[in-house]
């Protein structure tokens, strides 16, 4: 097996990638690779998504918790999100900031 390693000085860019896989795949050093359709890549497409959707969780609360602190209001990371006043005080927050921004513009 013969291995072969680039030894160009330089940064690393999208251009001067392909101008390396178009070289590799014109002189034939490139081998096609097939992937069945196997229980393994249905599962690891779904942890995908999972996680996915648990990093968009994480940041939307994350960002919640930042409007909550904006506006002087202590947050307890234990009950934070089981608390049902918090969730109205926020709709409370929000309609607050809206106002805000509307006489701001108002008086521009």
């Amino acid at each position: 097996m013969q291995l072969f390693v680039a030894k160009k000085p330089g940064a690393k860019t999208d251009f001067r990638d392909a101008i390396h896989l178009a070289n590799e795949l014109r002189c034939g050093h490139l081998r096609e690779v097939f992937h069945d359709d196997s229980h393994w890549a249905q599962l690891r497409t779904s942890v995908s998504g999972y996680l996915d959707i648990v990093q968009e969780i994480v940041r939307f609360k994350n960002r919640l918790k930042s409007v909550f602190r904006a506006n002087g209001l202590k947050t307890d990371e234990n009950n934070f999100y089981k608390n049902k006043s918090d969730v109205q005080n926020l709709k409370t927050i929000q309609l607050d900031l809206f106002q805000k921004i509307y006489f701001i513009k108002l008086n521009f």
